[in-house]
């Protein structure tokens, strides 16, 4: 359960930073860069994997460039139902969702390396 906290509250503050470095994502307060964060990792789980597997020979063909067009339709739609998180444009989700991963990423080994 601990991890599971964790996990949102780092993807939560990797959104604040891809609201902070670009223009094309705005989140409107803590409280919905939490519910982003939640309403994100559920998409992730349940939406993600059906998204890959309908589009599994598009994904093939490009050499799995795809899939970051499907991460940015899962931060699209996951700004779609989450109010206060707005999304403009595909190449708005498609930064985004490239910022708040590699954001999640640095946090995480940050951690990683913290409790060594």
């Amino acid at each position: 359960m601990e991890k599971w906290i964790l996990r949102i509250v780092v993807t939560a503050i990797s959104l604040l930073v891809a609201d902070l470095m670009l223009s094309s994502v705005a989140i409107h307060g803590i409280a919905a860069a939490f519910w982003s964060a939640l309403i994100l990792g559920l998409v992730n789980a349940f939406v993600r994997p059906i998204l890959i597997v309908l589009t599994l020979p598009i994904t093939v063909l490009t050499f799995g460039l795809f899939l970051f067009i499907i991460n940015a339709v899962t931060y699209a739609l996951t700004a779609a139902i989450v109010p206060g998180f707005e999304v403009y444009g595909l190449s708005g989700a498609l930064l985004g969702s490239l910022v708040t991963s590699i954001a999640s990423w640095i946090l995480y080994t940050l951690i990683e390396k913290g409790g060594n």
